[in-house]
């Protein structure tokens, strides 16, 4: 699991597929969808799999629109192209990002 902050965000998603977990320890269902994101992880080894913790770094929050928690977003060389908010099953995730 890659932990992405601000200072570097732009290294990891620069190139390749990287999915963002935007989550905070407080909110019961991001610490629900830890052990989804680590099958995803192992499902799924072509993709960078990253956790941004809004309290440790609430600017990455801000730059990438998150209003709710937790948001999970797929980015590709650097662009987003899917977004899925809130708990879900593993099989509801792959589906709402299309994987």
């Amino acid at each position: 699991m890659i932990y992405i902050d601000m200072a570097n965000y732009r290294e990891i998603i620069k190139s390749g597929v990287c999915l963002i977990d935007v989550w905070a320890p407080w909110c019961a269902p991001c610490r629900m969808m830890a052990p989804v994101m680590d099958e995803l992880e192992k499902d799924f080894p072509n993709i960078k799999v990253c956790k941004a913790n809004i309290d440790d770094d609430a600017d990455i929050a801000m730059y990438l629109e998150v209003q709710y928690v937790p948001t999970f977003i797929l980015m590709k060389d650097g662009v987003e192209v899917a977004r899925a908010e809130g708990y879900m099953t593993k099989v509801q995730l792959i589906d709402a990002l299309g994987l």
